[in-house]
């Protein structure tokens, strides 16, 4: 969805518009006092900012969503890894020493 020139709100800013989306940022210009300001998308729609449009909305939080899920998944992931790597190779079961003297006599 193209969320380009919507009004959002901010906590502390107020209302502004999504002037710019790209490399994981949105733009949004607020008043003139204010100025325009970054944030990271979507995640600031999770906390700081929200779309005046509540389709908008729901779609901006169904992409927050499936990013923490995502993130989750590659954490999970690495966690993985870690503890693959960290796993030793079970050492062999010790020979009784009375097979192993019988080993030796033959």
């Amino acid at each position: 969805m193209n969320i380009m020139d919507q009004q959002v709100t901010h906590i502390k800013f107020g209302v502004g518009h999504v002037v710019g989306k790209e490399n994981g940022k949105i733009n949004v210009l607020f008043s003139s006092e204010i100025g325009q300001k970054s944030f990271q998308y979507p995640d600031a729609f999770a906390q700081f900012l929200h779309m005046n449009s509540s389709a908008l909305q729901d779609f901006i939080m169904s992409e927050y969503q499936s990013k923490q899920e995502q993130l989750l998944r590659e954490e999970a992931e690495q966690l993985a890894a870690i503890l693959a790597e960290r796993k030793t190779p079970e050492k062999p079961a010790k020979q009784s020493r009375k097979k192993a003297e019988s080993k030796k006599k033959q």
